[in-house]
């Protein structure tokens, strides 16, 4: 099949998310293999929703190293701490070499 044949398919999408995937089964195994809850968050929109107000705008991102809230609820904010759907969100997300964090 050419490569034009294969776009048409969906084939390089369905090859591109199919690592995730193994990624997220295998994190999902380990965890409860060792007792660990695993949340699975939806990825759509994360990059510009904004974690304190929930505003979900293009203008929020405006590029990948930045990010400022453009919502009428509250004053333009850095993303500095982690969403709160996070269950481990007052856990650092680093830790010592060679330990996991959770």
């Amino acid at each position: 099949m050419s490569a034009a044949g294969a776009r048409r398919c969906g084939q390089p999408q369905q090859l591109h998310s199919w690592a995730y995937a193994q990624l997220r089964d295998q994190i999902t195994y380990k965890a409860h293999a060792a007792g660990v809850p695993v949340q699975v968050i939806d990825p759509r929109n994360t990059s510009k929703t904004c974690h304190q107000c929930g505003h979900c705008d293009t203008a929020n991102r405006r590029s990948q190293a930045l990010f400022r809230c453009a919502g009428a609820d509250g004053p333009a904010t850095p993303t500095i701490t982690p969403p709160p759907t996070s269950p481990h969100s007052d856990t650092p997300t680093t830790g010592p070499p060679n330990q996991p964090c959770l």
